[in-house]
């Protein structure tokens, strides 16, 4: 099993190394053992107690130890030294995986025994190889971190959207009052939170963590990815409940809305990109819509998911989607 990641060459004339050759140079020099679920490279296995490691993993490939080290660094693309390695290493044991001691004492006596066997890595991984720029992977529990104009988009590793950081400049400069109402006679003032001028949420993002959005306001744009199947379900419900929000386009490729998805919202307009049919969950139950501009079929239907609104002040269907 070759790495895409990395190669090992020879000093001498720059060929390419089967791996397998180096890893029977390596595992006698270093005492390298088997591991039963991860073949076919020797494992050095960390010095470190369990309590030390603290649920860390118990060993590590000298080739995955390289793989890890590239993948996870900005090293640069071509031949490296043992110092270029080391640093790598280095660098990620404070910005993205934090290896045991043992394991950096061990990866410097590799890079040595590669070079006095006359080997060298070689670096095949080039940085846009890693796809989308804006996305980030967390060592520590697999979620993904998206970023666009908006802000950061934390997504757990199904593309669920769990949590949301604003940029600071997305930021309002005032927090808007959502209304005043009397519950047993007092005067209550309550707030929208967040308040941003943005929500453009990134490609990658495929469904919703129950109140994401819940009470909080975007002022100018709001906009899917259309990798987006669903908002809210059953379960994760009150995705955008209670909030206020400009134009809304659901899109063609979401099936599903979930239960008061956008309960005692105000939505200036809201817009069905193509006929989608749910069982009745509250989705928008007391809410507000300026204007409703839907496919002629679910006009037709005269669909529950959509007329079960307090109040909608102009519906446009007169012309289907998709023509």
């Amino acid at each position: 099993m070759a790495f895409s990641s990395f190669s090992i060459r020879r000093i001498s004339d720059n060929t390419d190394v089967p791996l397998e050759e180096v890893d029977s140079i390596v595992r006698k020099e270093l005492s390298l053992k088997d591991h039963e679920k991860d073949k076919p490279y020797g494992h050095f296995y960390f010095t470190e107690t369990e309590e030390e490691l603290g649920g860390f993993q118990k060993s590590i490939s000298w080739a995955g130890l390289i793989h890890t080290v590239v993948y996870y660094s900005d090293i640069d693309y071509g031949k490296s030294t043992v110092y270029d390695i080391e640093a790598a290493m280095a660098w990620i044991s404070i910005h993205a995986i934090y290896f045991p001691h043992s394991a950096i004492v061990f990866a410097s006596k590799l890079m040595k025994v590669l070079k006095q066997s006359g080997y060298y890595v070689f670096v095949d991984f080039h940085r846009d190889d890693r796809g989308n720029p804006d996305e980030f992977v967390c060592s520590y529990d697999g979620h993904k971190i998206y970023r666009s104009e908006s802000g950061l988009f934390e997504c757990d590793s199904q593309g669920k959207l769990l949590n949301f950081f604003p940029d600071s400049k997305n930021l309002m400069d005032e927090t808007k009052v959502k209304e005043m109402y009397r519950l047993g006679g007092k005067s209550l003032v309550d707030y929208y939170r967040p308040c941003v001028h943005t929500l453009i949420i990134p490609e990658g993002v495929t469904s919703f963590e129950r109140e994401f959005f819940s009470g909080g306001l975007v002022n100018d744009i709001i906009r899917f990815p259309s990798t987006l199947r669903q908002i809210g379900s059953n379960y994760e419900d009150c995705v955008f409940a209670g909030s206020f929000l400009p134009e809304v386009i659901i899109p063609r490729t979401v099936k599903m809305i979930g239960r008061f998805a956008f309960g005692a919202s105000h939505i200036k307009r809201l817009v069905f990109e193509d006929d989608i049919q749910c069982i009745y969950l509250r989705q928008f139950k007391e809410s507000v819509v300026d204007e409703l501009v839907i496919p002629h079929a679910m006009w037709e239907r005269n669909d529950g998911l959509v007329f079960a609104l307090m109040e909608v002040r102009n519906i446009i269907s007169d012309r289907p989607f998709g023509c």
